[in-house]
């Protein structure tokens, strides 16, 4: 994705006043890749929706995003449920008033032998 001047002053964004950022949601983001990705995301001025199931994660990273001039919001969610998924976007909705980016992050390792696992 091209960088995106962040916006130092940009005020907390409402339904009646639109995100002045470009805003993703990223799945996963708690951590790992996903949460390199939402840090990135957050550093190139994009508003972040961190969407994952542990919660102090979640807060610790939009702590750091918001630390640097960022704008994050926390969802708690489990990413294999469609109605908490389409809640959650309905919530960026209702928080930003638009979603442009949706990064498909979230996963789940097991350790074994592929024939014993799938």
């Amino acid at each position: 994705l091209p960088a995106i001047a962040p916006v130092s002053a940009a005020p907390p964004s409402s339904p009646s006043r639109p995100s002045l950022r470009p805003v993703a949601l990223v799945t996963g983001a708690s951590r790992g890749i996903g949460a390199c990705i939402a840090r990135g995301l957050a550093e190139d001025g994009y508003a972040v929706a961190l969407l994952a199931r542990s919660r102090d994660d979640l807060e610790r990273l939009a702590t750091t995003i918001r630390a640097g001039g960022g704008e994050a919001l926390v969802v708690v969610a489990d990413a294999t449920d469609a109605a908490a998924i389409a809640a959650a976007v309905q919530t960026v909705h209702t928080t930003w008033g638009r979603l442009d980016v949706a990064v498909a992050n979230a996963g789940v390792y097991r350790r074994g032998l592929a024939v014993a696992v799938t």
